[in-house]
């Protein structure tokens, strides 16, 4: 069973659906759909009279803003614990305590963080909403002078996104304040099995202007990447998914590394793979189809995926742009421009940018990681034309 909802279906999964016959609720009447007449479409009643066949199957959805409805829908049954204890990340910070236990961490609200005195604190730390999406209202905070500042920043961001995602989304009510993990940062879609085994469906590295940087602006993936990381990898999501009780469930997860080359968790996201379509980094880069190998329950050969691979890199670009650019001026955008901009583009999906702050996804590919690290500092404004 698949639930599609806002804000975004990539082409790529809407064909896998049309293709597979996959029974599929779609959440959302507004939602943009180029083959809605050839999915295998149930009504919300079928759904609940047939909740426990579609559980056993195992469900999906491409959007967190389907998880309200379906804890709706599920009441105490599994896996709504599962799913609320990954959501909330003060849950999950809790849950996850036992393998973790010098971890830092705790939660407050906006007007507790404003009268808080940071001489309480232990820095360097991050910011964020303890149910959030897209990097928004996450701050890296060093040190302590620098506390207020992040706390007003935070408060901002989500003002500014108040309605754009539902509060089972993105909520304001509640911060987690946690420990700094310095170390790479690694993006997973995975799927854990009836018996629990998690199936790595593919490895994103996703790397910052700096260590003060927690926006969304490129993942890679690269032979050197599953090679290096998939062990680690495995075994963190194996331990959380024992803590868990993760079966028939499919996450998109990061972590960083730590100094002893252990994986720690920033965060696991329920039910879904990688939002916005960039889960289909993996169909770009080893021609495999996340959703169609959680539905198939088929697991890559890594092995001999790996001895044939080349050195390329492949990469998702977020053409972000500024959070407090005034969206409305945009006259033009220069999207031949924008797209010549990339040496081996793969394909471009271009956004609603007045909506979302950003043009569009860009699937690249090349030879070595100069591009990707050009583009990581690459100003997207300049593809805009701006009302005077």
């Amino acid at each position: 069973m698949f639930i599609l909802d806002q804000p975004y279906v990539s082409p790529l999964l809407e064909d896998t659906l049309a293709e597979s016959r996959i029974p599929v609720l779609v959440n959302s009447e507004n939602l943009a759909l180029k083959h809605r007449g050839q999915l295998n479409c149930i009504p919300r009643h079928e759904f609940a009279k047939r909740r426990s066949e579609f559980l056993r199957e195992g469900i999906c959805t491409n959007s967190e803003n389907a998880l309200q409805f379906l804890l709706d829908v599920l009441g105490d049954r599994t896996p709504a614990s599962q799913i609320r204890k990954i959501k909330d990340k003060v849950l999950f910070r809790e849950t996850l305590a036992p393998l973790y236990p010098e971890f830092y961490y705790s939660s407050l609200s906006l007007a507790q963080a404003l009268e808080l005195g940071p001489e309480t604190l232990q820095f360097p730390l991050v910011l964020k909403p303890a149910v959030g999406f897209f990097s928004v209202g996450v701050a890296a905070v060093p040190a302590a002078e620098q506390w207020y500042g992040a706390v007003k920043k935070v408060g901002d961001e989500l003002a500014a996104q108040a309605g754009l995602y539902p509060e089972s989304v993105l909520g304001p009510s509640r911060l987690l304040v946690e420990q700094y993990l310095e170390g790479e940062e690694l993006a997973v879609d995975a799927y854990y099995t009836d018996g629990g085994l998690p199936v790595i469906l593919n490895i994103m590295a996703h790397p910052f202007q700096g260590p003060e940087d927690t926006d969304d602006r490129i993942y890679y993936t690269s032979a050197d990447v599953i090679r290096r990381f998939r062990a680690p990898l495995q075994e963190a999501l194996s331990e959380a998914g024992r803590v868990l009780g993760l079966k028939n469930f499919p996450v998109h997860a990061e972590f960083r590394l730590n100094r002893a080359g252990k994986a720690v968790p920033v965060e696991m996201n329920p039910l879904r793979f990688a939002g916005f379509g960039a889960t289909d980094l993996a169909w770009f880069a080893w021609g495999i189809n996340t959703h169609q190998c959680f539905f198939d329950k088929t697991a890559p050969d890594w092995d001999a995926m790996l001895r044939d691979a080349d050195e390329s890199i492949y990469s998702l670009v977020v053409c972000h742009l500024p959070r407090t650019l005034n969206r409305t001026s945009v006259c033009e955008v220069r999207w031949e421009e924008l797209q010549s901009r990339f040496e081996h583009l793969l394909e471009f999906r271009p956004m609603d940018y007045r909506r979302f702050p950003l043009l569009g996804f860009a699937f690249i590919k090349s030879p070595g990681m100069d591009e990707p690290e050009a583009l990581l500092h690459e100003d997207f404004t300049r593809y805009l034309v701006l009302a005077s």
